[in-house]
Order: structure tokens, then C-alpha cells, then sequence
């Protein structure tokens, strides 16, 4: 998955929600109205923007993001004042025509996505004395942009990076639970955005069979894949002979571990400790 980021710097909802810092909970999954499979339909560096620019975690400049994006010389993207919506990303083509994911807020903003509904929004916003504000349930907003034709090829690389998008937000941030992704149109139908059906609508536009129930387990699947493989102990070398056996009796509940970060490989075992780790290893 190739990472960029261009935050939005100029877009009111960044500058309302700049300072604001909540913990998502849950992720809430878009799809554009057929607006032609470009990030830089709606996204830009601002003229001298100087923060919130980089690709794959390194810093670059705003003419090297506009290098990387392509230049969008209608002037209808979403970096600038007055416009009223901004999502956390965009997945879509950059100018070679290979596939990103563009984050255009920090996931810990309220964000103007989804709208309400009449439970509220899983914007990160509620209404108090007639004004949004921060507050209530936040999601992590992205938009997959739709082709003009409906091309299963496009909609498959946007579903399949969408999916990796969500497993790496998954990761980061553990607050996020996974039964809480959710369509647009799913959550529209929890009352917590508005009526539009998106990205059912595109998905059925496009031949696929993809539902949010597939995309769920999907996004499970690749959490589960890379959790495989990671160890909370500083004492097992990836370069260790016996590290896949520790791989496997910590990921199977076996063992944690001596105190948590370390599993001591050199420290004896009593026949007590001996027993219990025979003992779960058979499923008892």
C-alpha cells in the first residue's frame, strides 16, 4: 500500500478541527459519484503549504506532491476555503496511474463526511445551541473515488487497497473495532449519516458480488496476517532458530512470556510451568 499525505490545510474543516484530538471507534467506508478515479480531483497541496506532505512516512514538498498527484487545473479540489465537506482519505490514481491512499486529515479529527442522521454522525460532531461541534462517535472517513464507467478492474483495486487501508487503521489505532465498519449507506441506516447508498451502489454498478459483510471479513483476515509474526518479546531475534516456535505457542495462548516483553529463552522452566504449557498446547 503506498501512504501519501496532504492534509487539507486550507479546508474549514481543518482549520475548526485542527486542534481537536478523539479516538475513532469505528470506520466508515465511501465511494465518490462517478468522479474519475483521480486523487487529484480533490486533492492539492496548497500553495506553500509547508505541513502535512509526505509519501510512504517521508516528507516532501508541495511541488513534489503536485508532481506525484498530477495538477488539477479546474480548481474544484477541496484544499481551500468554503467548502463544506473533507474526509481523513482518498484512495485513488496519482499521476502515473498506479493506486494510493491519500490522507487528507490526522484519523483523530472530526471530519465532515457523512452528515447526520437522526441519531446523530459518525463524524465526530454533534449539534449543540444550533452549531456542530466536536463531539459524540468518530469514524475514520475515506472516500474510494468511482471511474466514470463503472470498470470492475478500477473497482477492484479501489476494494482491495480500501481493505489494506482499513486493516493498518485497525493496527494503529485498537480503539477502532471491526464489526464498527460500516458503508455509508450502512451507516445511514444506523441513523448516524445521511440517506446516500454508497459504495453498494457502486460496487452492484460494477459487477461485483463485494458486500460490507465480505469487506469486514476481509479487513479481519489482514489484521489477523499481521498480528502473525509480531512479538511483544525484546529477547527473541527475528535471526533466532526458535523463533517460529514462539511465534506459534504465543499466537495459540500457550505462553505470554516471562513479564510481558521478554520470554527469557535461557531461563529453566519448573514442571509446573512444563505442564501448563503441554496443558493449553492440547486444547485443554
Amino acid at each position: 500500500m503506498r501512504k501519501l499525505s496532504c492534509w487539507l490545510i486550507e479546508n474549514d474543516c481543518y482549520k475548526k478541527f485542527q486542534g481537536t484530538v478523539m479516538e475513532p471507534t469505528g470506520i466508515t467506508v465511501h465511494s465518490t459519484d462517478t468522479a474519475g478515479s483521480v486523487l487529484k480531483r480533490f486533492v492539492q497541496p496548497a500553495a506553500g503549504q509547508t505541513v502535512g506532505l509526505s509519501d510512504e512516512g517521508k516528507p516532501v514538498t508541495a511541488n513534489r506532491m503536485l508532481e506525484i498527484l498530477g495538477k488539477n487545473i479546474y480548481g474544484n479540489f477541496w484544499n481551500r476555503s468554503g467548502v463544506d465537506a473533507c474526509v481523513h482519505a482518498f484512495i485513488g490514481q496519482v499521476a502515473d496511474g498506479s493506486y494510493a491512499v491519500c490522507e487528507t486529515l490526522r484519523p483523530t479529527m472530526p471530519c465532515w463526511g457523512g452528515g447526520f442522521g437522526a441519531k446523530g454522525s459518525y463524524d465526530g460532531r454533534i449539534i449543540q445551541n444550533g452549531e456542530r461541534v466536536a463531539g459524540g462517535v468518530l469514524h475514520v472517513n475515506f472516500e474510494m473515488i468511482e471511474d466514470y464507467n463503472g470498470d470492475k478492474a478500477h473497482c477492484k483495486a479501489l476494494y482491495e487497497l480500501a481493505v489494506e487501508y482499513c486493516a493498518a487503521l485497525c493496527l494503529e489505532y485498537p480503539t477502532i473495532q471491526i464489526d464498527n465498519i460500516v458503508s455509508h449507506k450502512e451507516a445511514g441506516e444506523q441513523g448516524c449519516a445521511s440517506g446516500h447508498k454508497d459504495p453498494e451502489s457502486y460496487w452492484k454498478k460494477c459487477g461485483t458480488d463485494y458486500t460490507m459483510d465480505k469487506f469486514r471479513e476481509a479487513v479481519r483476515i489482514g489484521v489477523e496476517k499481521a498480528q502473525h509474526g509480531k512479538l511483544p518479546f525484546v529477547d527473541v531475534p527475528k535471526t533466532a532458530w526458535y523463533r517460529d516456535a514462539v511465534e506459534w505457542a504465543y499466537h495459540n495462548g500457550i505462553t505470554a512470556g516471562t513479564d510481558g516483553t521478554h520470554f527469557s529463552p535461557d531461563k529453566p522452566s519448573t514442571r509446573a510451568e512444563v505442564v501448563q504449557m503441554l496443558y493449553k498446547a492440547t486444547g485443554h
